[in-house]
């Protein structure tokens, strides 16, 4: 492939990226227009979906009373499911909180309420990057494992 073949190439790759930022944004625009009804029926479907396709079982199988850890769920996958919470919804699930909703109704109803308590300016929240703050005094002391490390350290 030649240079300005693989230049245009990235540069298409980043407008993508943008895009698919912008369709984010669009998506949790429109969720916010809907009813309280209608927002926790879209947010039933999103997990639903969300949680069959990682857990490799039907949709229908995924009821208020079921028990997430006895169709599969464990650590590893609440990692993967945690990730996609936070790029579709921008919430936070940490690994440490994964036994703490034994059933689908327990999970749906906290992601909704932290879905409604959230105050999050996404617009803003797109173009704003994670920066890291070198804090010198806490150099060399132990810090938080990342969902990973703790799905892994849960999980092993």
């Amino acid at each position: 492939m030649r240079f300005d073949q693989l230049t245009a190439s990235a540069r298409s790759e980043q407008g993508h990226g943008y895009r698919k930022r912008q369709q984010l944004s669009d998506q949790r625009a429109a969720l916010r227009k809907m009813s309280p009804e209608q927002q926790k029926n879209h947010i039933q479907s999103v997990l639903t979906g969300l949680l069959s396709d990682r857990l490799q079982i039907a949709e229908n199988q995924l009821t208020d009373s079921v028990d997430l850890f006895a169709i599969g769920m464990d650590s590893l996958v609440f990692v993967d499911f945690s990730q996609a919470l936070r790029q579709l919804f921008q919430l936070r699930f940490p690994v440490s909180e994964s036994y703490q909703y034994r059933t689908f109704g327990d999970l749906l109803a906290q992601v909704y309420q932290r879905y409604v308590d959230s105050e999050i300016d996404f617009e803003n929240l797109l173009h704003t990057d994670d920066k890291v703050i070198p804090v010198l005094e806490t150099r060399g002391q132990p810090f938080p494992m990342t969902d990973l490390q703790q799905a892994f350290w849960i999980g092993a």
